[in-house]
């Protein structure tokens, strides 16, 4: 037996043959489109139903299709017909919009994967906002993850969103930035020419003041002072920092203080007594043989966080996590450091470093590959960050030897100095 097989021959015939004959009639915007239900039925199981139930569309042989235009209608027809269309950018968006509503599995997961492909600087925007009109998550998810992907491109710029999107971006936990660089970002703004956001609005609603520094503050106070060519501005500007000023040093003198290194500070403050008492470490279940009991777990993780923050490194294979939590204190986070000490440059590892309120939500911090991981100097910034009181570092790829360190506002018990 010789199979015959011409794929391309019978999609041409296919493609010819659309508009000429059907049983069915898709009418859009005053567009007529002739279609074969069984063609539809066989692509998608809402047609299937519309064509086997005792429904408007089955006995009128009518598809009434609203809130999509007759482009991305005839498009969506094409790739059922033919099994490929071409679509670009915001009209890609709508068709995708167009297959998730009816149901066109293959249509939508082909429009996802050309979503994804197309984002650019220049696209990213107009697709962003198609995918928020369409409410269509699957591929506005991807326009936010490349925003915060790409924050030097895309940062100076976001004031280009409407105020919807705008805020949020904004709100976005993961977008890497502090609030001490997203302050300086809202003020650059306030001088721009036709700038159509509120910006005191958008200081108060997105800048999370507890985690500035008393250093930040002071140069926020110095940006404000050089003034702006619109007065209702800097006078909301000002009335806004001088309120923050009151809550911030109440707040920051009774309850927190600043630290390069927050789980180290508590190390320092409390000695011995540390883990098991301040910082509590949980392992994976199948390391727990390791460690007969809960004590003998926070003694062991002693000269093991140690070696975390510092000297010889610990090892973790594969897909291992390791979590700390912290009972009696949290933290503010402003930014997060991580670095690995192995010499031997062909290895490979990707570490991922997230952050939880409540050991539930769970926030991702940072995510380095062996690269960043070596050379990189700086902090990965934190924005926006609820107070934290857990933390996982988890092994995405490779082996990891090294350690990393939290920034940021150390919130709760701290024990009085002797009295001399």
């Amino acid at each position: 037996m010789v199979l015959l097989s011409n794929h391309r021959a019978a999609s041409d015939a296919l493609a010819k043959s659309r508009g000429l004959s059907g049983d069915w009639s898709v009418v859009v915007e005053g567009h007529e489109f002739l279609v074969w239900s069984s063609l539809l039925a066989a692509w998608s199981e809402t047609f299937a139903a519309m064509a086997s139930h005792d429904c408007l569309e089955r006995t009128s042989r009518r598809l009434t299709v609203k809130d999509f235009s007759a482009s991305a209608v005839d498009l969506a027809l094409q790739f059922i017909y033919t099994g490929e269309c071409d679509a670009e950018d915001e009209l890609l968006v709508e068709v995708a919009a167009f297959a998730d509503k009816y149901g066109i599995a293959p249509l939508l997961k082909e429009c996802i994967q050309r979503c994804e492909a197309a984002l650019t600087e220049e696209s990213v925007f107009g697709m962003f906002a198609a995918a928020d009109r369409m409410k269509l998550a699957s591929v506005k998810e991807p326009c936010l993850g490349f925003i915060t992907g790409h924050p030097k491109e895309m940062l100076p710029i976001l004031y280009l969103l409407d105020g919807k999107l705008l805020a949020e971006v904004l709100a976005r936990p993961e977008l890497p930035i502090t609030d001490f660089e997203l302050a300086k970002l809202l003020l650059s703004w306030a001088d721009l020419k036709d700038f159509r956001h509120d910006v005191p609005e958008l200081f108060k609603e997105h800048v999370f003041v507890d985690v500035l520094t008393h250093q930040e503050l002071y140069t926020l106070n110095e940006l404000i002072a050089k003034g702006s060519d619109k007065a209702w501005i800097l006078d909301s500007l000002e009335r806004s920092v001088q309120s923050i000023h009151l809550q911030f040093s109440t707040y920051r003198r009774e309850n927190g203080w600043e630290t390069p290194d927050a789980l180290l500070e508590l190390k320092n403050l409390f000695g011995e007594k540390t883990f098991g008492f301040f910082i509590n470490v949980i392992v994976p279940p199948h390391c727990h043989e390791h460690y007969p009991s809960y004590m003998d777990l926070q003694r062991r993780a002693v000269p093991d966080f140690s070696l975390l923050l510092g000297s010889p490194p610990v090892e973790s294979e594969g897909e291992q996590e390791q979590t700390w939590m912290l009972p009696h204190h949290s933290v503010l986070l402003s930014g997060v450091f991580l670095r690995d000490n192995q010499r031997r440059p062909h290895v490979e590892v990707e570490v991922r470093l997230s952050y939880s309120p409540d050991g539930i939500q769970w926030i991702k911090a940072a995510q380095a590959d062996k690269d960043t991981l070596r050379t990189r100097e700086e902090y990965f910034p934190v924005h926006g960050s609820l107070p934290a009181r857990w933390f996982r570092l988890e092994m995405v790829r490779g082996c990891f030897q090294g350690y990393f360190r939290l920034r940021g506002v150390l919130m709760g018990y701290r024990p009085e100095a002797p009295k001399v």
